[in-house]
């Protein structure tokens, strides 16, 4: 089986572990590894990570030695964000031999298309076996959503 294939099959996988997310319905949460582990375990899995400036610096031969499989890192969100972190990801995941994937923080209140190029610009051109992943969402209330207004008292 190719690494490619591989890394197919894991991404299905973690796509179909775990319980729906009531307050997004479609979306699948694991919280805690054991429900990966529980809801998962009838078959064969293969571990991999997901990494954002959060983590901070990686070192990547070190999750490789894990027996990590693929790692996917955070590239950009909405059309303004850009992590810091990505291009050593990026790099440091290939270098440890890992297959590798970068995805996208999606904000519902930027265009998609805009979004998807921002995201390609920064990403540029995938390799062999690379993956794409631009999931997730965030949202943020509209600039011109107007406060709720209260009624005014006056004296007497």
């Amino acid at each position: 089986m190719t690494r490619r294939s591989l890394a197919l099959l894991a991404l299905a996988g973690a796509l179909s572990c775990g319980p729906e997310n009531p307050e997004h319905p479609g979306i699948v949460s694991v919280e805690h590894e054991e429900q990966a582990i529980t809801k998962c375990a009838s078959g064969t899995t293969i571990q991999g990570i997901d990494v954002s400036d959060y983590q901070g610096s990686v070192n990547w031969s070190q999750v490789a030695a894990s027996g990590r499989k693929f790692a996917f890192a955070k590239a950009t969100q909405g059309n303004y964000y850009r992590a810091s972190t990505f291009p050593a990801n990026w790099s440091g995941m290939k270098a440890a031999g890992l297959v590798r994937g970068a995805y996208a923080w999606i904000d519902g209140c930027v265009n998609g298309t805009t979004q998807a190029d921002y995201y390609l610009n920064y990403v540029g051109s995938l390799g062999p076996g690379d993956l794409a992943r631009p999931t997730g969402s965030a949202t943020r209330p509209p600039a011109a959503t107007p406060a709720p207004s209260r009624p005014r008292r006056t004296r007497r």
